[in-house]
């Protein structure tokens, strides 16, 4: 889609009935107000750098401002982290023994007692092997977690440890957690979901009342604009989910998600076909879905003519390396989409017949859904979902 020189340096293009006119003045200013915002002076790019400014060229100018605001915008993030850490530090302390400890023999052997920690006041010492806290045996790093666990910062607590062959007691006074020492999963590892079962399989097929969503799927937005119409509609006897708020707003995703399952590995299926749409016409199944802003989504696309296999993160989406097929067909017939999940590999199959294969790791498993793009006007029937046997990674 070619681009034109406007008057005043702008650019602009043309796509339908639609046109973009981009004030670079604009967006050099806006820019330049993200990074005031962030209390920082934007810095020039050096001379002969391929990512410089380049009046014009808007494609790099638009990349490169985005990139700026996206660092600040990942800055800004991690300083609200910390301030929030900090503020839990006063209102919320996490109570402190002081002390880093490795299974052994019926008990936790002190490997490391740190000092100004409650551990260090009551005189244990590296290599004692501690016994019980409070009553409760700590034979291994989880159970020691879970016993202090249950205490408050202040409490007072009955440590049984052994000292070379002689046994002892001690009372040990809780501390607050010292602010460098965050690491949960360290500490608490009993607490980090690595063992979460998918959901039972299920199945939607659409054959209740019309007008609305089934009872089992949530309307969702990605992106912005209206809000999404799913309902089931009936026609010539036959009953199925249609995706029918047309608004063209170009980030706009409209979503239905199956609100009681869970899938890691395993297979999705349904059935699809193309009912409308000026901007796009889409259908896709999203899975691993944490929130609006955080899943994948397998789609075919009947505008691009494609299927693919997307990543959103934090709302930007891309496609995964590799995963992309062509040869879907602008059509109203009914198609039929699979999305299988092995461990990081992702598998798209339109018809039996267009495949798209990707990786991930980053999120490994999540909720189920169906997913429209723009202005699509979409129909849904036969939803289908078969977690693996053994699936064996939870919802971030």
């Amino acid at each position: 889609m070619a681009g034109w020189r406007g008057e005043n340096g702008t650019w602009g293009r043309q796509k339908g009935k639609t046109r973009w006119i981009v004030s670079l003045l604009a967006l050099a200013a806006l820019a330049t107000a993200a990074t005031a915002l962030a209390g920082e002076e934007p810095v020039p790019a050096p001379a002969g750098d391929a990512g410089a400014l380049d009046p014009t060229d808007p494609v790099r100018l638009r990349m490169r401002l985005l990139a700026e605001l996206d660092a600040q915008i990942r800055a800004d993030a991690a300083r609200r982290h910390l301030e929030a850490r900090l503020l839990l530090d006063r209102v919320l302390p996490i109570a402190y023994l002081g002390v880093d400890a490795d299974a052994d023999a019926d008990g936790m052997r002190l490997t490391k007692v740190y000092p100004d920690t409650g551990a260090e006041a009551a005189g244990l010492r590296a290599g004692d092997l501690v016994r019980t806290v409070a009553g409760d045996v700590t034979d291994s790093a989880a159970a020691l977690g879970r016993a202090i666990r249950r205490h408050h910062v202040g409490d007072h607590l009955e440590v049984t440890f052994l000292r070379g062959e002689e046994a002892r007691t001690t009372d040990v006074v809780l501390t607050a957690r010292v602010e460098e020492d965050e690491d949960e999963d360290e500490q608490y590892p009993e607490l980090i979901r690595t063992g979460v079962r998918s959901s039972a399989p299920a199945s939607f097929a659409f054959d209740g009342p019309t007008g609305s969503l089934p009872e089992g799927l949530l309307p969702r937005l990605g992106g912005h604009g209206a809000a999404p119409g799913y309902a089931v509609v009936k026609e010539a006897g036959t009953s199925f989910l249609r995706q029918t708020a047309n608004d063209k707003t170009g980030i706009r995703f409209p979503m239905a998600v199956a609100k009681d399952t869970v899938l890691g590995d395993g297979a999705i299926r349904v059935r699809f076909r193309f009912q409308g749409g000026e901007q796009d016409r889409a259908a896709g199944v999203m899975l691993h879905w944490q929130d609006e802003m955080n899943y994948l989504v397998a789609r075919a696309n009947a505008v691009e003519e494609d299927l693919r296999i997307f990543r959103i993160v934090n709302g930007v989406r891309r496609t995964l390396p590799g995963a992309r097929a062509m040869g879907i067909s602008d059509d109203d017939a009914w198609h039929t989409l699979e999305v299988r999940a092995e461990g990081p590999k992702l598998t798209a199959i339109v018809d039996g017949r267009i495949q798209a294969v990707g990786y991930d790791t980053y999120l490994p498993a999540g909720r189920v859904g169906l997913w429209t793009k723009s202005d699509a006007v979409s129909d849904f029937d036969d939803f289908e979902i078969e977690p693996s046997e053994a699936s064996p990674s939870g919802p971030r």
